[in-house]
């Protein structure tokens, strides 16, 4: 998940700084609204740093935080990613922290395999 201008930063020709806070969205596939549920927070902040000014093409951008968070209430915490995250302009990830860190074939993060059959797992009514 990478989405610039999600939360409020302040930028100039040379870099980005944002910061997002987002806690509590619920998800559940099932139409009602009334079976198993998943909920979402995401704290962190990034700042991107210009090779060429104003050219996010050229951007490293340096993500610190927690990136994300699912868990069931009741099932516990399925996925957890967090840490000082480094994007590079040719596409190279670097992470440390906690977490197991998976990308697709664009480049961006999505959830792990394992996670990814726990979540879908817990959502089963």
């Amino acid at each position: 998940m990478r989405s610039r201008g999600a939360g409020r930063g302040a930028g100039t020709r040379c870099g980005y700084e944002v910061t997002v806070n987002i806690a509590g969205p619920r998800g559940t596939p099932d139409p009602t609204g009334e079976g198993p549920t998943v909920m979402f927070a995401s704290h962190r902040n990034w700042v991107d740093r210009f090779a060429v000014p104003g050219d996010f093409d050229s951007a490293t951008e340096i993500e610190h935080g927690m990136d994300f968070r699912l868990w069931r209430p009741g099932y516990g915490v399925m996925v957890h990613l967090a840490g000082i995250f480094v994007f590079t302009p040719d596409g190279g990830i670097t992470h440390h922290g906690v977490g197991e860190l998976a990308t697709d074939e664009e480049g961006n993060l999505v959830i792990p395999a394992k996670a990814d059959a726990a979540l879908c797992e817990a959502l089963q009514p």
